[in-house]
């Protein structure tokens, strides 16, 4: 998405930097979804605006600052900060923020910062889509094929200019606001290559659910696949961040290791589909189990406290059909107490 059509809500509770901040985005061209002062408020905002984008204060007053603010919600969230300790940074990091501004901002770094996450967001969209298509055995690879080619090309030149910004930057006698604008450049490059980084990773994953080259009749322990599937799912959606995992003893599965966890990924995805309808404000649980049941069979279950919206699901009973065809059983309970997936397979 670009400027034009991208709404922003804003998330100060300085009315005067809330203001400056609405008047640099309208004059480059952003709709201003709204201005919240407080996390709950926001909150609402997020829900009935859809921003495309947030801009957050991290320390805001009242209940929920910043980070608690961005962490219930399903939109990109980039963090503004002044001085923060470790703590606060370690917080923040574990949300997954698209990004991070620094007072006071410049305007040429408040608009890299959306487009840099406007991109990561459109993308991680596009392999998301990918990744279920492969999950139900549907191929996907000129899709990776198209991401990865040029986004190696976007890698190496981010490298280069983040060089050429190195030595520019040790030229004697820079003027200071000059100095200062080439450590905002490197510092937005650096960001720029991480979010690269983090797209080719999945890339890498989605790749891995295509492409299975593994032996066919090998004996899959399925822990270790739930967990890869988990890993490459998180990859791909920010509503798993934090799944609890209950593994226990569960037999070996006759079955192809890479069908398995295309069964997983499709699975995880779907209940990450199930909490992004969740608007509560309290953070829904997620977990994984695993056992063997009264047949000896294994048995995985993955559920969340979020309660479905439908009970139908096209991809799921794609995945019903697979898991039949090597024969187990995928059942579904839905209530207002949560939403789980079973599966059961023979060993």
């Amino acid at each position: 998405m670009t400027v034009c059509g991208a709404r922003v809500l804003i998330v100060e509770d300085e009315a005067a930097a809330a203001d400056g901040l609405r008047e640099t985005l309208e004059r480059l061209g952003y709709v201003i979804a709204g201005v919240a002062s407080s996390g709950e408020a926001a909150l609402e905002l997020a829900t009935s605006t859809s921003p495309s984008v947030v801009i957050m204060d991290m320390r805001l007053d009242g209940q929920l600052d910043g980070i608690d603010t961005a962490a219930r919600m399903r939109v990109p969230v980039i963090f503004l900060t002044g001085r923060s300790d470790e703590d606060t940074l370690a917080r923040a990091r574990a949300v997954g923020p698209f990004g991070y501004l620094v007072k006071p901002v410049r305007t040429v770094s408040l608009h890299a910062a959306i487009q840099v996450a406007l991109t990561r967001a459109a993308l991680e969209q596009r392999l998301s889509s990918a990744a279920r298509l492969a999950a139900v055995g549907m191929t996907t690879q000129n899709v990776a094929h198209e991401i990865a080619n040029p986004l190696a090309a976007v890698l190496v030149n981010l490298e280069l200019a983040s060089g050429i910004a190195t030595r520019v930057a040790a030229t004697p006698g820079m003027p200071k606001e000059a100095a200062e604008q080439l450590a905002e450049l490197r510092a937005i490059l650096s960001e720029t290559k991480d979010g690269g980084d983090r797209i080719r990773k999945v890339v890498q994953d989605v790749r891995r659910l295509i492409i299975d080259d593994e032996p066919r009749d090998r004996e899959s322990p399925i822990a270790t696949l739930v967990d890869e599937a988990l890993g490459i799912a998180r990859g791909l959606s920010r509503h798993l961040d934090r799944v609890e995992r209950r593994f226990g003893a569960t037999p070996r599965v006759s079955a192809p290791s890479g069908e398995l966890r295309r069964i997983f990924t499709n699975i995880a995805l779907g209940i990450a589909e199930v909490i992004a309808e969740h608007k509560g404000k309290k953070e829904p649980d997620v977990w994984v189990e695993t056992s063997t049941d009264e047949l000896g069979r294994a048995a995985i279950v993955f559920g969340t406290s979020v309660a479905a919206r439908s009970s139908t699901n096209e991809a799921l009973d794609l995945v019903r059909e697979i898991v039949s065809a090597l024969r187990g059983e995928l059942i579904v309970g839905a209530s207002r107490a949560g939403h789980t997936v079973r599966v059961v397979l023979p060993s």
